[in-house]
């Protein structure tokens, strides 16, 4: 009593425990919903980063097997060519009996074996041509299609959560101003006379 006081001085403050309290609940709420948030986010992206992946992974195994099987091929190829040119250049020679019937027909089946093996090759790589279309198809798809899912999933996510996030700090100013009200401030600047 009779002490000089400015306006707006604390005078005496109620037990504020249980408030505060209250307040850090809502704060580790605010914070579990944060954490909540970033798993389902980081779950989702880890989903469709492992499809993405997959659908990837599927073009480049295609991709594999064209250089395989070309790799296979070219050099059939000039060697068919070479043998094309030695079956031609061949023909006459038995007639001459310059080389033996049997070294030409030896000369021919080789030729038309690997004529065999190069239309095999090509078919194979047109087919692989086929499956890497289709891959690339199928990976552009999913891409275009979870692009829309992903940005409504997350629209979606992101508008609950921010309802969420809307209600605790609601909350939160409450207990704060509760919190506030809990102080006895001095009305005016003056004398204590009576509590």
């Amino acid at each position: 009593l009779l002490q000089e006081v400015q306006r707006g001085q604390v005078l005496a403050r109620m037990d504020e425990e249980r408030l505060r309290a209250e307040a850090a609940v809502v704060a580790a709420e605010v914070e579990a919903v944060r954490s909540e948030l970033a798993l389902d986010l980081e779950g989702r992206r880890q989903d469709l980063a492992t499809e993405r992946r997959r659908f990837a992974n599927d073009v480049e195994g295609t991709r594999l097997e064209m250089l395989g099987i070309m790799a296979v091929l070219e050099p059939d190829r000039v060697t068919l060519a070479d043998l094309h040119r030695d079956v031609e250049s061949y023909q006459e020679l038995p007639a001459q009996e310059l080389v033996s019937v049997r070294e030409y027909e030896r000369v021919q089946a080789e030729h038309d074996a690997l004529a065999r093996r190069v239309q095999d090759h090509e078919q194979l790589l047109q087919a692989a041509r086929s499956d890497l279309a289709l891959a690339e198809a199928r990976r552009d798809e999913f891409v275009l299609a979870h692009a829309d899912e992903i940005t409504s999933e997350g629209a979606a996510a992101a508008a609950a959560l921010s309802a969420r996030v809307t209600a605790l700090q609601r909350r939160l100013e409450a207990v704060l101003l509760r919190c506030s009200d809990l102080a006895l401030t001095a009305p005016f600047t003056g004398v204590i006379t009576q509590i």
